[in-house]
């Protein structure tokens, strides 16, 4: 059977915390994503993820390793893990999937080197399958993929010719390159340029089976995800979230105002219902009681849509600055720090609030300030 798949590589920088991870499981579900390949991985287990996807982590000695996240229902096969932690790989049925974690920086350059010259090839060819290669090379194969606000350096010094050889040797096609070469899709911004260091090449007689590919901004990364949407022949589970059981009352919204006054104002209005006088016991289950679980369901939809449109306005306009013809880093920076702190907060119970007009001031100022609309 025929069917989409969603991949993505996402660059997690090493998170640790409990909100953090949130946050990722919470990216990976709203995209619908069924494969992801993550990098700078520092946790062999997390249940909160492993609620979704299972988790399958090569962390290494360097506590920098790689992670491939795939989707309940999705079966694979042939687990593979390099010993260093920079690269995992399996077998999902009619393709292999392999991420990467290349070394980074220029200190590293001969490591990273010798990593895509050797490791990865070793790897790759070990599968009888086309395979899909994804995940942070901390490199560019072209003078295009990386730009400096000050000054265009030379391209020996900017091309890796290691990424070149390896992708002529592989046979692999750059699906960025394929399906959106009108866009540079520079997936990390720094305070002096930008680069296209995420990528996702393709076996070349696999290329054909991607439909889009695009970049999106997380708040608790410094790189943008990369994503993509592919035709496989998968038996795919279906995407539904699993039926509600037993209501349970979201004890983080009892100490926001909003809420509060609701429920003040209905236990006000139902103390005056004619039934209390009668029958409090009868009153209490079939008045009280419901009135407050209505409340309290309404209060929590409203306040997930209205997360789900902040976190949405946040992403966009994170976006639109890393597109925008002048690139400023400091408006980038803070914007960026904002957003990661309000999605962090809204976990803890608290972070609806920051949805204030003052700090919607402070975003549309940021975006004006790139002389684009948010």
């Amino acid at each position: 059977m025929t069917s989409q798949l969603k991949i993505a590589s996402i660059n997690i920088g090493g998170i640790r915390s409990v909100e953090r991870r949130q946050i990722l499981l919470n990216f990976c579900r709203d995209g619908n994503l069924d494969i992801v390949g993550l990098q700078e991985v520092a946790f062999h287990s997390c249940p909160i993820i492993e609620s979704r996807y299972h988790l399958l982590a090569n962390v290494g000695p360097n506590k920098k390793g790689t992670a491939i996240l795939i989707r309940h229902g999705l079966k694979y096969s042939r687990l593979l893990l390099e010993p260093d932690g920079r690269l995992i790989s399996i077998d999902v049925k009619c393709f292999t999937f392999i991420n990467i974690y290349a070394p980074s920086g220029k200190q590293a350059k001969n490591e990273r080197n010798n990593f895509l010259r050797q490791t990865v090839p070793a790897y790759s060819v070990t599968t009888r399958l086309p395979f899909v290669l994804m995940g942070d090379f901390n490199c560019v194969d072209n003078i295009q993929d990386r730009a400096n606000i000050q000054s265009l350096p030379v391209p020996s010094s900017v091309v890796s010719y290691a990424l070149k050889e390896m992708v002529t040797g592989l046979d692999l096609v750059d699906i960025w390159e394929k399906l959106n070469n009108s866009d540079p899709g520079h997936t990390f911004h720094y305070h002096d340029g930008s680069s296209r260091l995420d990528r996702i090449y393709a076996s070349r007689s696999f290329a054909d089976k991607f439909l889009n590919i695009c970049l999106q901004s997380l708040s608790i990364s410094d790189h943008q995800s990369v994503q993509s949407t592919l035709t496989c022949n998968l038996d795919l589970p279906n995407r539904s979230r699993p039926p509600a059981g037993l209501w349970k009352l979201n004890t983080s919204i009892l100490s926001e105002e909003g809420y509060q006054k609701y429920v003040v104002n209905f236990i006000q209005e139902s103390a005056n219902h004619p039934l209390r006088e009668s029958n409090v016991a009868n009153w209490w289950e079939s008045v009280l009681k419901p009135g407050i679980k209505r409340i309290s369901m309404d209060y929590s939809r409203q306040r997930a849509r209205l997360i789900r449109e902040t976190k949405f306005f946040y992403q966009s306009c994170i976006q639109e600055m890393t597109e925008a013809d002048t690139f400023d880093w400091v408006a980038f920076h803070q914007l960026r720090k904002f957003s990661k702190s309000w999605e962090e907060s809204t976990l803890k119970g608290y972070g609806i609030r920051s949805r204030s007009l003052d700090q919607f001031g402070l975003l549309s100022g940021l975006c004006q300030h790139q002389h684009r609309p948010c």
